[in-house]
């Protein structure tokens, strides 16, 4: 039995772009555009893998690749692989009943098996980074494919024609997935606490399938770097008018118009004052129906049970989330919460998370500062 897993996946690099960094975005967009190419799948030797994970001709696959393929192949394929390989628990931990050579094998007899079935992987394309030899993506017949290279241009072109003087903010790459948030240079408001908030530009793009443009209005206090965005509208990558539609999507999603704005403010400035009372009386502990509230109303949002309680706990005990102990709470100033607190609080979760999960996070909390909900 061998003493540590391999990994049969490539994780995803990750790059982060702080407000200084939009050159840097601009050069690893073009290398990324640069190293990609598009590849059919014209045999199922294409996708067959050897026991570490590999092609023949040396090509590995991403986690999100690969999950592609074990979908495409038969639902349910992805979770059992992830299972079998050691790629959901800690494979010190469990060595003897993980085998990722099992998991190699299985996808490769499912995949003979199921190569010519009706919209198989016969009529998928693979989305190739040449210069790392990796597999990053997969998708459609039909697929257009729009690099975040193009898609920054676009928008910065965009955004720079605009009256208003708009900058960049902060972007990410996670594998082939990125977000990037261009704010109003100047403030529309500033809440009573401090908190100084700039209305904003929201894109995410992927590379490698699965999704097409999105855009939303976002919500950035830059001295803390929170954010939270809208409800994205999405457009497809194909289209003659795309620069066009892109404009108009934009138009809808912000937030604009004093009435409007100061609208917000007002509500903002409530949250601040909505106490939570989340302790009891005598602040001798959490009133545990309330937190339960609280985890319930987050789930109905849109975030899975363990991530809500994350920000719950965050929300009550800080960097202590992890435990208990409520007198140790109590000596390092224990107080009762606002609404305003929650959705704070919520963002600052959401920065632990990779770009397609973050924004989950910042969807929820748009909602509950711009009233689409309330708790």
């Amino acid at each position: 039995m061998p003493i540590s897993i391999q990994s049969i996946v490539v994780e995803p690099e990750v790059f982060l772009f702080a407000e200084d960094g939009k050159e840097d975005l601009y050069d690893v967009c073009c290398k990324l555009d640069e190293s990609t190419i598009m590849e059919p799948i014209n045999s199922v030797d294409d996708v067959l893998l050897k026991d570490d994970g590999t092609r023949n001709d040396g090509l590995r696959f991403s986690r999100s690749a690969l999950f592609q393929i074990c979908e495409r192949i038969t639902p349910g394929l992805s979770a059992l692989v992830q299972n079998i390989a050691g790629l959901r628990i800690r494979a010190d931990s469990f060595d003897d009943v993980l085998d990722p050579r099992l998991a190699c094998r299985i996808i490769n007899s499912c995949a003979k098996l199921r190569f010519r079935a009706k919209e198989g992987l016969h009529t998928r394309q693979l989305i190739i980074n040449a210069d790392d030899g990796v597999i990053e993506g997969v998708v459609g017949p039909k697929y257009k494919y729009l690099s975040h290279r193009n898609l920054y241009e676009t928008v910065d072109e965009m955004l720079s024609s605009l009256d208003e003087a708009v900058v960049f903010s902060s972007a990410a790459i996670h594998g082939r997935y990125m977000s990037m948030n261009w704010i109003s240079a100047q403030s529309i408001f500033t809440v009573s606490n401090g908190d100084d908030y700039h209305m904003g530009y929201y894109f995410s793009n992927s590379e490698g399938g699965g999704t097409g443009v999105h855009a939303a209005a976002s919500l950035t206090l830059p001295h803390v770097d929170l954010r939270c965005v809208s409800d994205f509208e999405s457009i497809p990558h194909a289209g003659k008018s795309f620069n066009k539609r892109l404009h108009e999507l934009l138009a809808a999603v912000l937030i604009t118009g004093e009435t409007a704005v100061d609208s917000l403010r007002v509500y903002i400035e409530s949250l601040l004052e909505n106490r939570l009372h989340i302790f009891d009386v005598d602040l001798r502990g959490v009133d545990r129906d309330k937190q339960k509230h609280l985890v319930t109303t987050l789930v109905g949002q849109g975030l899975d049970v363990s991530s809500a309680r994350i920000v719950v706990n965050r929300m009550l005990y800080g960097e202590n989330s992890g435990t208990s102990d409520m007198l140790m709470h109590r000596i390092t100033g224990m107080a009762d919460k606002s609404v305003y607190d929650l959705a704070l609080c919520v963002m600052e979760c959401a920065k632990e998370f990779q770009p397609a999960v973050r924004e989950k996070f910042e969807r929820v909390a748009f909602d509950l500062i711009t009233n689409k909900f309330v708790i």
